[in-house]
Parts: C-alpha cells; sequence; structure tokens
C-alpha cells in the first residue's frame, strides 16, 4: 500500500470518487456526503470506545504573538468555548451552519457530521498531555528528527485556558466549575 498526499478534503474525495485512490480520510459525515453511496466508513473515531487524545479543535499561536497579543487571543478562546457550547447545545442551528459550509450537504451528512462533531468536540479545550506526547514521541522517531528533543510544554501553553477556569468562565458558560 501506498500512502499519498493529495490535498484537501474536495481533492481527496475527488480522486476517491474517480477511482485513483482506494480510501481516503475524511471529515464526519463523508460516506454520506460524497455522491453515488457506496462508499464506506472503515472507522469513526467519534464511534470508537476511548477516541485517541488529540484535540478536535484548538488554537495555534506562537509564544511571541501569545506574550504580544494575550487579552486578543483570550477573547477568540472564548468566543470559541461559546461556540462550543453552541453546537453541543443548539443541533438544528449548528446544522444550519454546517449545511451552508458543506454546499449540496444531504440530510444524512448533516445529521452523521453533527453526531459526530457533538461527541468529538470538548467542552473545555485542555490539550491533552498523553495525545500531544504520542505525536512527539511519533515525530522524534522519523528520521530527519534524530537526536532532536520536544517536549509537551514546547507546544503547548495551557495559561489562558488556566486563567478562564480560574475565573469562572467556563462554570458560567458550561454550568458547574
Amino acid at each position: 500500500m501506498t500512502i499519498v498526499q493529495l490535498g484537501g478534503f474536495s481533492d481527496r474525495a475527488a480522486a476517491l470518487s474517480k477511482g485513483r485512490v482506494a480510501a481516503i480520510s475524511g471529515p464526519p459525515g463523508t460516506a454520506e456526503l460524497l455522491p453515488g453511496g457506496g462508499i464506506h466508513n472503515l472507522v469513526q473515531m467519534a464511534d470508537l470506545p476511548k477516541p485517541p487524545p488529540y484535540p478536535f479543535i484548538n488554537l495555534a499561536t506562537t509564544k511571541p504573538y501569545l506574550g504580544r497579543n494575550r487579552a486578543i487571543l483570550k477573547k477568540v478562546l472564548m468566543a470559541q468555548i461559546e461556540g462550543v457550547h453552541y453546537i453541543k447545545t443548539n443541533e438544528e442551528g449548528t446544522k444550519r451552519i454546517l449545511a451552508l459550509v458543506a454546499k449540496g450537504g444531504t440530510t444524512a451528512y448533516l445529521q452523521a457530521a453533527y453526531d459526530a462533531l457533538r461527541k468529538l468536540i470538548q467542552e473545555r479545550p485542555y490539550v491533552d498531555r498523553e495525545g500531544v506526547n504520542e505525536v512527539i514521541q511519533s515525530e522524534l522517531q522519523m528520521k530527519e528528527n534524530q537526536g532532536r528533543s520536544l517536549a509537551y510544554e514546547d507546544v503547548a501553553d495551557m495559561s489562558l485556558i488556566s486563567e478562564l477556569q480560574q475565573e469562572g468562565f467556563l462554570g458560567k458558560v458550561f454550568g458547574g466549575k
């Protein structure tokens, strides 16, 4: 088997529908979105008993930018958290938004995408140490990275989410602590 880089989802979907590849990775609802049917999910991350501990949605920036623009990034993170709350509590509204993004998305696609999204998306966007360490170890084993070192703290900064937790923002949005 050869694994090839094909580009974005639309490129991968086109290659699959034209028979140029035998399988693709895709977002939730892929089998329901692609025309003609006959496409089957081999695995749905959302349906695994213990999905991989990787964040589904995260906020990425550089340390210098975080240092210079902390207040702005905090507001962006707050908006992201409120968006997650909307997804978790407003199925029909979320499916309307998904329909705008996935032009031509069928009712079956919208439902499958929403169901998976709701399962995968974290209420509190902490970056899981175990998941990050798995990715780091995988990267460090690659030939071109031999001899390099990298730690969780080099790539993850939980200070903004911790601040929001301490200020009660997460409890206000999701209830509880």
